[in-house]
């Protein structure tokens, strides 16, 4: 798991481009939002004979995505009929208008021609991959190894959801947010869930009753406060003592689901709700306390979420719940290529 633990002060390091390659950084983006794929490699027969395990991989992670490749000849042949490829293309689609544009992910294993490498970067393409050099002569295994590697690396930076949501579900948490007039495109929504099913997971209900003051005051979120049955007079003692503006939620566990998806992200203790939003793909700020449970066992199963670990929850300050949101609402504008979050990023 990409968890960041507070604690211990472990932050991801940025990685910088080396050599005009460019490193990606999906940044946790769900991968069932790629749709469609172009791996660029211009090689000979064996070369792309040895690259179809990687292919193959890289397909089925990407489940939903039409994968296509563009090759050289007489190397694009042996992907004819190849059931993980959508369509193969050679060099000469790069002439036809808007080729690039069509797809979401774009993988340049043949990064040698700047002319091409500038292409791609004006293409805008929401995810690009460009490596210069494909194999390390120290590499000591063999070369469909070496690809299997570098797709092992793409999978790391995408979430992989563990529970799907159909198109009907997804449409009535729009409609949803729409009654109580929230725009999932433009309006900052943030998730918050203060209870769990053992109460000793619980962090103080003032507590995130600040936290909710400061996410409306400082980024201009709206609140769902998600409770459920056992919850609501909690939900509702937070949102008397707020100021901000918070909808408390309480609806079937699909919808909730479908809401979570439309988040930012969570905050929220270690429970079945923390797991469900990671599950959809939404980074969650996790509290955990070490006398009730570990996050190496319990913390969530998908990456780039933040896990607040400390030996008591009273331990874990407001101010280190808001730099962890800090750090993901930045990491997600980066992503979407939007204006930081207003309030600054420190770190310890």
């Amino acid at each position: 798991m990409k968890n960041y633990f507070l604690e211990c002060g472990y932050w991801p390091e940025q990685r910088q481009e080396e050599d005009g390659e460019n490193h990606l950084d999906a940044g946790g983006v769900s991968a069932v939002a790629v749709r469609r794929i172009l791996v660029i490699f211009f090689c000979g027969i064996g070369d792309m004979v040895v690259f179809i395990p990687a292919l193959e991989e890289l397909g089925r992670f990407f489940g939903r995505a039409r994968v296509s490749v563009m090759a050289s000849p007489p190397a694009d042949q042996v992907l004819i009929h190849h059931p993980r490829v959508n369509a193969v293309f050679t060099i000469e689609a790069l002439r036809r208008k808007n080729f690039l544009s069509r797809f979401d992910f774009i993988i340049n294993l043949s990064g040698g021609d700047r002319k091409i490498n500038d292409m791609l970067r004006r293409s805008n393409v929401k995810h690009l991959l460009i490596k210069q050099r494909l194999f390390d002569k120290k590499y000591p295994f063999h070369a469909s190894e070496y690809h299997l590697e570098l797709v092992k690396e793409i999978k790391a930076l995408f979430d992989k959801p563990l529970v799907y949501l159909a198109g009907a579900e997804r449409r009535a948490a729009i409609r949803y947010l729409r009654r109580i007039k929230l725009d999932p495109k433009k309006d900052l929504t943030i998730a918050v869930h203060p209870g769990a099913g053992n109460p000793r997971k619980n962090w103080d209900w003032r507590r995130f009753a600040k936290a909710c003051d400061l996410l409306t005051r400082d980024h201009g979120a709206t609140i769902l406060l998600l409770s459920g049955p056992e919850e609501r007079e909690l939900c509702l003692r937070i949102a008397r003592k707020s100021t901000g503006r918070i909808v408390v939620v309480q609806e079937p566990l699909r919808l909730v689901a479908a809401l979570l998806e439309c988040c930012a992200l969570l905050i929220a203790n270690d429970s079945g709700v923390m797991h469900l939003a990671a599950a959809v793909g939404v980074p969650v700020v996790c509290l955990f306390s070490a006398s009730v449970s570990q996050p190496d066992v319990w913390g969530p199963l998908a990456d780039n979420h933040l896990v607040i670990y400390k030996g008591t929850h009273a331990a874990i300050t407001v101010e280190e719940v808001m730099q962890g949101v800090r750090l993901l609402l930045r990491r997600k504008s980066k992503i979407q290529g939007q204006p930081p979050a207003r309030s600054s990023l420190y770190l310890i």
